[in-house]
């Protein structure tokens, strides 16, 4: 299957030294807050010092990815563990604080990495993961929230290295709008095990999911990274995320795999923004409770309202 003909501007393909160059200026602004730039002033700094022949990585879109995975019959069928629980519509609310008629809209990003292709248990982990993200969306739609709320869920995926970036679209949120109900998540990452991998540019992957995130009218905005390793360039990933939280997005790290040096998790999503997955078949709870730990502004007008957490 050819590669989709869309690319984004995102942070990619510069020489070793000056990448590293814009890097360190980048992030040590970020840090010390110099000359008064945000993070994600500073990330289009970066890219614009980068080789304008190189900036940009592939989106597979999701109309290639759903035929492809159609095409090859991709079942799915092994692959059964833990959903998100009775509740799960409440405690949501009280965590991202949003009100009725307000809705909110949650972006989860794979890591598709070469190591995860190595390891048939973290693919399958994955799919099963995919297909819990799935049946979240479909459950809130079928309780429903009133006033209008509604909580949309898209899944991507991504791999390779600066100059060969690809980011899959795997599930558009709240849909797709021919069969809102599918396994359709499940079903293409079940396909996507299938290909090949490579490194793991969790920058772009981060970028994706701000511009996709960028377009949604939700109130409330989630960018979930889901990764088993550090990212191609750790200090630029962290530039992504901080500029991501600066329009209003947050982001949440979880690493597959945990039984490793964790370090880098702390780097790329802050110390207090990740969560490890322990066990697939549990990682809608750990997503729950790590959530609830970072309550939103709108608690105590949840509380004054009657949403008890």
């Amino acid at each position: 299957m050819g590669r989709g003909q869309q690319t984004e501007t995102a942070v990619a393909g510069v020489t070793a030294t000056r990448r590293a160059e814009a890097v360190a200026r980048a992030a040590a602004n970020v840090k010390a807050a110099v000359q008064g730039r945000s993070a994600a002033d500073e990330l289009k700094v970066v890219i614009q010092e980068m080789d304008p022949n190189s900036i940009g990585f592939d989106v597979q879109t999701y109309e290639e990815i759903d035929k492809a995975a159609a095409q090859a019959k991709c079942t799915g069928t092994s692959v059964v563990g833990g959903t998100f629980g009775l509740g799960t519509a409440r405690r949501l609310r009280a965590a991202l604080g949003f009100r009725p008629g307000e809705s909110a809209e949650i972006q989860v990003v794979f890591d598709r990495s070469g190591s995860i292709h190595a390891k048939p248990e973290l693919n399958r982990e994955q799919i099963l993961m995919a297909e819990q993200w799935e049946d979240l969306e479909r459950q809130i739609e079928h309780i429903g929230y009133g006033g209008g709320s509604r909580v949309g869920v898209g899944v991507s995926g991504y791999d390779g290295g600066w100059n060969n970036a690809t980011v899959y679209e795997i599930k558009p949120a709240g849909g797709p709008d021919n069969d809102p109900y599918g396994d359709h998540a499940k079903l293409n990452l079940a396909y996507m095990s299938r290909l090949g991998g490579g490194g793991t540019p969790t920058t772009q992957g981060v970028v994706h999911g701000i511009n996709t995130l960028g377009k949604s009218s939700a109130e409330e905005k989630v960018l979930v990274v889901i990764t088993d390793g550090m990212a191609n360039t750790i200090d630029t990933c962290a530039l992504a995320v901080a500029a991501a939280r600066e329009q209003g997005i947050r982001v949440i790290g979880a690493l597959q795999d945990p039984e490793q040096d964790y370090s880098f998790m702390d780097e790329q999503f802050g110390p207090d923004n990740w969560y490890p997955i322990n066990d697939a078949e549990k990682a809608p709870e750990a997503f729950l409770e790590h959530l609830e730990k970072m309550r939103g502004p709108f608690v105590e007008w949840e509380s004054s309202h009657g949403f008890v957490a």
